[in-house]
């Protein structure tokens, strides 16, 4: 579909701007984007596979408005809302 698109075109340059800063940075020093690289690259592998937009646990569907604030998120709101209540 036209969003899954936009959201692989997003996804890639997101892709290309944690590559161009981490060439240019001590890796060391990066670990929040040693795992956006990760995340990037784990949505981008969902949108080839047909699985991009759906949580990857239960298969519930993650609202659009949520995936474009956030793309490359593999919860829904409400489980994200659950996993960061485990993390405070």
């Amino acid at each position: 579909s036209g969003f899954i698109a936009s959201q692989k075109l997003r996804l890639e340059a997101s892709l290309d701007s944690v590559k161009d800063a981490l060439k240019k940075t001590d890796i060391n020093l990066q670990p929040g984007s040693i795992r956006d690289l990760a995340r990037i690259e784990i949505a981008l592998k969902r949108i080839q596979e047909g699985q991009y937009g759906l949580f990857f646990h239960c298969v519930c569907p993650i609202e659009k408005e949520f995936l474009e604030s956030i793309q490359e998120t593999p919860f829904c709101v409400i489980c994200n809302s659950e996993n960061l209540n485990k993390l405070i």
